[in-house]
């Protein structure tokens, strides 16, 4: 028989979530209830209606079983992750191709503009942030700087990722 299997990303405050709009949800209430007897599911999902970091969820007190729940309900597909992308959209005129915008972008030998060109195959909105900063051995900040500097000709989305959407199944 098949089985399916959910990934769940590493749980780390910065991340963001929104409520599965999707799924059902009143089924599990009985489930929920006797784990986590100090919160509402209700209660909870309504803190993800709109996309929300964990940090700025989080209770102030029963922090961990709070997190714990967040787990329970990412399992249970009731919340997914967003995850931030990045597309390369320059304004091209008839008389211009993309390597001259490129070009045209270099205001001398910089690092962020050096960077920036190393990082366009990343710019086409399937890579997410965190993927680009492992890959790149880069972090958060510097990936910023680029971002920030070229945003005339980089659109930012949050989405989810496709394999977070995608069934993964394991054959026993």
């Amino acid at each position: 028989y098949w089985r399916q299997v959910k990934v769940i990303h590493k749980v780390t405050l910065n991340n963001i979530y929104r409520c599965n709009t999707s799924v059902v949800y009143q089924n599990l209430v009985h489930e929920f209830g006797p784990l986590f007897p100090s919160f509402s599911l209700g209660e909870c999902l309504k803190l993800f209606i709109t996309p929300q970091k964990l940090e700025d969820a989080i209770p102030p007190t029963n922090q961990t079983r709070f997190i714990k729940a967040v787990i329970w309900m990412l399992q249970r597909n009731l919340l997914v992750q967003l995850h931030q992308f990045v597309y390369f959209v320059p304004h091209l005129t008839n008389s211009e191709n993309v390597n001259e915008i490129i070009e045209s972008l270099n205001d001398g030998p910089s690092k962020a503009y050096l960077l920036f060109v190393r990082l366009i195959p990343y710019f086409n909105g399937k890579i997410t942030l965190q993927e680009m900063m492992w890959r790149e051995n880069i972090d958060y900040a510097t990936l910023q700087k680029v971002i920030s500097k070229f945003s005339s000709v980089l659109l930012c989305t949050m989405h989810e990722a496709v394999a977070d959407t995608d069934s993964f199944c394991l054959r026993k």
